[in-house]
Formats: C-alpha cells, structure tokens, sequence
C-alpha cells in the first residue's frame, strides 16, 4: 500500500500508476476508480480533486509514455556524434521498446472503449514521426537513401503505421502494437529484396 503524502504532484502520479497497474491487467475500462482509491487509502472524492474523470487518468498516462519516448529520443536527435543512419534505425526501436508492454488487447481496447484517446495517440504519434524528415532530408542529401521527398517518405511511413496497428491486421498476423512498428520500420529501411540473391 502507498501512502499518501500531502505533495499533490506525488499524489497524482501514485493515482496513475495504481491506475495504469490494474488497467495492464484487467483492462483500462473496467478499472474502478473505487479500486484505486482503496490500493492508496484514500477518497475517491480525493481522485476527483486531482482528474476529472477516469479518461482523464488514462490521458495522462499517456502524456507520460510519449515524455518518456520524448526524454529518450531527443538526446539521440541533437547528438552530432551518431551518424544520420543510425539515428533512423535507432529511434523507431526506442519507441516500439517503450511501447513493449502494450499487449495486442490493451490497444484494441482503447481504440474500441476510448476512441478520443486513441485520436490522441495518433495525433502524438503523428507529431513524432513527422519529426523524421529532417533526418530523411539529411539522409538524402549525404546520399544515403534514394532521391524521394522527404515529406512522401514521411506520409508513406504513416500511413503504413496507421494500417499496420489496426485491430485487424495485429489480430490476423498475431503481432503486438510495438511488432508491428517493427515491421514497418523493417519494410521502409531495408525493403523486401532479398540482398543476397542480387
């Protein structure tokens, strides 16, 4: 058990983190927000002064996965010392690596159960891929990848997301939510000619 301490950022945080804890292993809409305030002995009025509502939690917890991936990326996207190549192959396995514990369910289940929250998502992925075209463009004028605007390269690699993490594709091909960014990644660096039959 937490014990509640009279920091209200610390209170919210231990709010999320009982949330997100049960929803991982029950499911985000059958979480009660009876039971998270019964795990940190507190009011469930106490709750409703820190989140408007259990979406609001939800919302918030992914607010901290992307600062997570945010936190991790940046670092790698300023540091001249990493070659333009390695940056594109290392920062879609950092964010499928963050997004790991996500099961196939869980995100079926918020696209079905929260479907403004899977907009954020989307939207939040979207801002972060669109990130990629200066590494792209950079990548094209070194002569490392083919003569493609930068911009095509960046809706290609969207929109191949957005299909590939659909309900239906994950649940016929049994992949997982990070798997399936994998794949995409796969796809669009490395393509699907066999190299060693040229």
């Amino acid at each position: 058990m937490i014990e509640q301490t009279g920091d209200t950022r610390q209170l919210k945080e231990e709010i999320m983190d009982i949330y997100f804890q049960l929803g991982m292993e029950h499911g985000f809409s059958k979480v009660l927000l009876d039971q998270v305030a019964s795990e940190l002995s507190i009011s469930k009025k106490t709750i409703y002064k820190t989140f408007t509502s259990k979406e609001d939690i939800i919302s918030q917890c992914i607010d901290l996965v992307f600062e997570k991936i945010d936190r991790e990326v940046l670092p790698i996207m300023t540091n001249p010392s990493i070659g333009i190549i390695d940056k594109i192959m290392l920062l879609p396995e950092i964010v499928a690596n963050q997004l790991d514990f996500f099961t196939r369910h869980q995100v079926v289940e918020i696209q079905r159960s929260f479907p403004n929250l899977w907009t954020k998502v989307l939207e939040q992925r979207k801002i972060r891929i669109e990130r990629y075209e200066g590494l792209f463009h950079a990548a094209k004028n070194q002569g490392y990848i083919n003569d493609i605007d930068s911009k095509m390269i960046v809706q290609f690699f969207l929109v191949a997301i957005e299909a590939f993490t659909k309900e239906s594709f994950m649940t016929e091909h049994n992949v997982s939510y990070s798997q399936s960014l994998e794949i995409v990644t796969k796809i669009l660096l490395e393509g699907i000619l066999n190299k060693t039959s040229e």
